[in-house]
């Protein structure tokens, strides 16, 4: 039986520059779409399914929260006036079963207007769409 591990704590870089973030607050969408199968009469009891694509939904997306620090405010605002021009890549090697997991989302937005929180356990949550992962 082969082993397997979870993503667990991937590198974040975003304009390849690591970004630390929460753990367990980094999420992704590939940007593969989402699909409806329709099933149409063929006559009789027959049937045919075909899949309907909602091209709306073929982009990528990132979530993630940051740490607020000033350094954190000011790469947020930076990421906000890129428009789609941020880069963002997810990568982690588990070297003992020898797995690699890559994505990397080119032309992306800072989607959200992001909320700068203050204090000592103060976050930022940054959410990104663009193009789908590859």
């Amino acid at each position: 039986m082969a082993t397997r591990s979870f993503i667990s704590a991937p590198i974040l870089t975003i304009n390849n520059v690591v970004i630390s973030y929460e753990q367990s607050s980094l999420s992704y969408q590939e940007g593969t779409g989402e699909r409806k199968v329709k099933t149409f009469a063929r006559g009789g009891e027959a049937t045919e399914q075909l899949i309907a694509s909602d091209i709306d939904t073929f982009k990528g997306m990132v979530k993630v929260t940051i740490p607020s620090t000033a350094d954190n405010t000011d790469i947020a605002v930076t990421f906000a006036r890129n428009g789609l021009n941020n880069v963002i890549t997810l990568s982690e090697s588990a070297v003992i079963i020898g797995s690699v997991f890559t994505r990397t989302f080119n032309s992306m937005s800072l989607i959200n207007h992001h909320e700068v929180k203050i204090g000592p356990d103060a976050t930022i949550e940054l959410e990104f769409e663009g193009s789908p992962a590859v």
